[in-house]
């Protein structure tokens, strides 16, 4: 899976999903062996991978819960030692505590 967040996987599930109705509507009222056959198999791809990514999502955000206190620790971890340099990041460490500090921010508000 990509690093797409979980809103913008829910949104091009959403998308899809859309797509497959759209298509299926197709015959207004005609049953779907109205379809032709590469219009059924593009709407199971499209319903296969859909299942795949949901799947994904949701664990994703049954993780975050988890990942809060981490982040929180790691917050802790970063403020307790003088600022230093990450090799491939163009942060240092008090850039990556600010952003923890701004992800917490956003995860509690949420939360609330």
């Amino acid at each position: 899976m990509s690093n797409d967040t979980i809103a913008e996987t829910l949104h091009g599930i959403t998308r899809d999903v859309g797509e497959v109705i759209a298509t299926l509507h197709y015959g207004r009222g005609q049953p779907v062996t109205f379809l032709e056959g590469s219009q059924i198999e593009r709407c199971y791809d499209t319903l296969s991978d859909v299942s795949i990514r949901l799947r994904k999502a949701i664990a994703r955000a049954e993780a975050l819960p988890e990942m809060l206190p981490v982040l929180e620790q790691t917050l802790a971890a970063l403020n307790q030692a003088p600022r230093f340099r990450i090799p491939g990041l163009e942060l240092d460490s008090y850039g990556v505590a600010a952003l923890c500090e701004r992800v917490i921010a956003k995860a509690k508000a949420a939360a609330s």
